[in-house]
């Protein structure tokens, strides 16, 4: 794996979307996963997990701020960078 994008979201369901909607749009000339922290509702990014099952998700609870969110996301990837 040589990429890992790590997006902690927050109560934004629509823009994590649109990210990744931008980002499957071309062509990507590497290997890569997508890991969405969210906090706690995962329920709310169910358009995104319908249309991007191979982005993983990861649900945490609330209160825990974007650096904690980075670093579960960075935990659970694979890739060379990050």
């Amino acid at each position: 794996m040589n990429i890992s994008v790590i997006i902690p979201s927050f109560n934004s369901d629509d823009l994590v979307f649109n990210l990744l909607s931008h980002i499957f749009m071309g062509e990507i000339a590497c290997d890569f996963e997508i890991i969405v922290v969210s906090h706690g509702n995962i329920q709310e990014l169910g358009a995104c997990k319908e249309k991007f099952p191979q982005v993983t998700y990861i649900s945490e609870p609330l209160g825990h701020g974007y650096g904690k969110y980075c670093n579960i996301g960075w935990r659970a990837s694979q890739g060379d960078n990050i």
